[in-house]
């Protein structure tokens, strides 16, 4: 068991790791609307940019993850930072399409890279559930207070503000970065250089699987055209805004029950009954015909997808100690922000909006199946319960 000296640094400099990787992502409406408004180019182009930069979190979030897992999260976490304190300075003296296509590049490198830390390292401490539970809130903390201050930032500086406040982000964060114990340090309390063979390693692909068509990819879907749902139930542009400003912050009462609730309900009843919950709010917020449906089921989601996400981060880690699983599973989140929007806007176009409800209903359905899949002990048990049924 990791020293309990360490336990309180590898927590607080993996919820910094964590802010940084995630940051674009928590401003994703307010930074695609500012290079819309800065650089004059179409919808279609600055999606792309965006995409590219997810890409690159995954890309460089798995490759980190296959290579320096257990052996340099000091160093990966703080060259990732770097990274991506680089990549939003450049974003924001860049004018041209290609040169800000390859700042995001380079900063989607440097968030994927501070990403795989914030998942791998804090895999083998005590419970590991509440331990992704905490990491979430501070970045979930952070990222609303992001959203908040670039207009106050804004007025003092002209042009995109909200590069400079990520590079001011990764910035303040740094000083938490450089807590995180060095390769030595873990080497003497944990052995992590000797590396950790993966209980499963079936159970951890399953569970990735499961977070990225899951929760992740059908939710960005869906959430990616919130500005659109929303206007068809009646709300304003700022009553979106501000609908989903609230839903952010609802998403820490998520955090907080999967702290509260741990494991002592086991992983399956807490995961089954969060993708219910999910599903639901995704059906609900996808036919929202009124601002009152739209404001629930947003906040629904939120909470139920910041439920899960410890739980199935926590499960990874109890699989594979290394903290692949776990850093995978996150890798996966940036991906499906690439993939999600595409695949919303396909089948919005195409079948409407309340399609993809129900679509999320059968992955949910899905979802459940793969859960109860890894599951052989409960398996077995509902094939008794269905033998005594028939006789």
């Amino acid at each position: 068991m990791t020293h309990p000296k360490a336990q309180g640094r590898i927590l607080i400099a993996s919820s910094a790791a964590c802010t940084v990787g995630f940051a674009t992502i928590l401003v994703q409406p307010v930074l695609l609307a500012e290079i819309l408004t800065s650089r004059e180019m179409s919808e279609a182009s600055a999606g792309f940019i965006l995409t590219i930069e997810m890409l690159a979190v995954a890309v460089a979030s798995a490759l980190c993850t296959r290579v320096f897992v257990g052996k340099r999260f000091f160093a990966i976490a703080l060259i990732g930072t770097t990274l991506a304190a680089l990549g939003n300075g450049l974003s924001f003296v860049t004018t041209g399409y290609g040169a800000l296509l390859a700042t995001r590049l380079l900063c989607g490198l440097g968030e994927g890279a501070a990403l795989m830390v914030s998942g791998a390292a804090p895999a083998r401490l005590p419970e590991p559930e509440r331990a992704y539970a905490k990491i979430n809130t501070v970045t979930i903390v952070i990222g609303t207070l992001l959203v908040y201050i670039t207009p106050a930032v804004g007025r003092f500086i002209a042009g995109p503000v909200i590069f400079v406040v990520l590079l001011l982000c990764s910035a303040v964060l740094t000083p938490a970065i450089l807590l995180m114990p060095r390769t030595e340090r873990f080497a003497t309390l944990e052995a992590w250089d000797q590396g950790v063979a993966p209980r499963t390693l079936s159970t951890t692909m399953v569970l990735v699987w499961i977070s990225f068509f899951a929760f992740v990819t059908i939710n960005s879907a869906i959430f990616s055209f919130c500005a659109v749902i929303g206007e068809r139930a009646g709300l304003s542009a700022d009553g979106v805004s501000t609908a989903i400003a609230v839903a952010t912050l609802a998403s820490l009462v998520g955090c907080a029950l999967a702290g509260l609730v741990g494991l002592r309900l086991g992983r399956v009843v807490p995961m089954v009954v969060g993708v219910i919950v999910v599903a639901v709010a995704l059906v609900a917020l996808s036919n929202a015909h009124n601002a009152a449906t739209f404001w629930l089921a947003t906040s629904v989601q939120m909470i139920g997808d910041y439920f899960l996400m410890p739980y199935f981060q926590g499960y990874a880690a109890e699989e594979d100690p290394t903290g692949r699983g776990v850093a995978a599973i996150n890798a996966s989140i940036p991906l499906s922000y690439a993939v999600g929007p595409f695949l919303g806007g396909v089948v919005a176009q195409e079948f409407g909006f309340g399609t993809l409800g129900w679509i999320a209903i059968l992955v949910n359905l899905l979802v459940i199946g793969m859960v109860l899949s890894i599951q052989p002990a409960l398996l077995a048990r509902m094939r008794r319960l269905a033998a005594r049924s028939a006789t």
